[in-house]
């Protein structure tokens, strides 16, 4: 598989490791080895989907590059923490994925945010009101709501721990993910809920991104010969995260973006 895709050039390799709570079936170990294996000897990364911490370990230990999502089973341990910082794993957390599956419910305060309406279609406004109804009859909104608490202090705990924290929401499927939105709540999230600075927000969208992207040569950080894509904010996102949201210009490849 891992060479198919690399015939076709992509940019890296992602497997699965998931039951879905026992409604699938786990992807075996011995192919997320090969795919580990075979990826690197092609020169791809490869980032693993999980949801358990045994998974999380495994793929660590095997050499994977990326965790995509957060450990959401229990509390994350030293040995995790030593092994994915000795190694320089990434861990991108999305916290806002854990918090979309139960938060309509709660009638979140952003749901009448000019920020968020203003960016999002009427029509996808109207299934944002319609999933308050159905996730407060979601028979999983408790595990739902647990889901969301381990990875915020999991996350908390690998940023503390020198961690190489990545970022992404894991939204642009449709809902209850509203990407434009949801990637700026998931920067607030990972401060108010998972202690980190806003630097390290900052540093974990731009800089650490493109470090396991592999396109830290182009992007990432603001460089004499880089790519000049930036915004520009009329507040100070170091004062308080949520101000990456007072957007005054965006700048792609050094233009403005009208």
């Amino acid at each position: 598989m891992a060479g198919m895709l690399a015939d076709k050039h992509v940019d890296m390799v992602k497997i699965v490791i998931d039951d879905r709570r026992g409604t699938a079936i786990k992807l075996p170990r011995e192919v997320s080895i090969a795919v580990i294996d075979e990826a690197h000897k092609r020169h791809l990364k490869v980032f693993a989907h999980i949801h358990d911490y045994d998974d999380a370990k495994f793929v660590v230990d095997q050499g994977v590059d990326m965790l995509a999502h957060e450990v959401r089973d229990r509390d994350v341990d030293d040995a995790l923490i030593s092994e994915m910082k000795k190694k320089r794993v990434v861990v991108t957390a999305t916290l806002s994925r854990e918090l979309s599956v139960f938060v309509f419910a709660d009638s979140p305060p952003w749901i009448t945010d000019p920020f968020f309406v203003n960016g999002t279609p009427p029509e996808r406004l109207r299934k944002a009101a319609e999933l308050k109804e159905t996730q407060a009859k979601d028979p999983a909104i408790a595990l739902n709501r647990k889901d969301f608490e381990f990875a915020a202090r999991n996350l908390k705990k690998m940023a503390a721990g020198g961690v190489r924290i990545g970022f992404g929401s894991d939204s642009g499927n449709g809902p209850p993910r509203y990407e434009g939105f949801f990637e700026h709540l998931e920067m607030e999230l990972m401060v108010k809920n998972a202690g980190m600075t806003p630097m390290q927000v900052i540093q974990a969208f731009s800089k650490t991104n493109s470090e396991a992207l592999g396109v830290e040569k182009d992007f990432g950080t603001l460089a004499k010969g880089k790519v000049a894509d930036f915004l520009v904010l009329r507040k100070n996102p170091l004062d308080d995260i949520v101000n990456t949201r007072t957007l005054s210009a965006v700048y792609l490849a050094g233009k403005k973006f009208e």
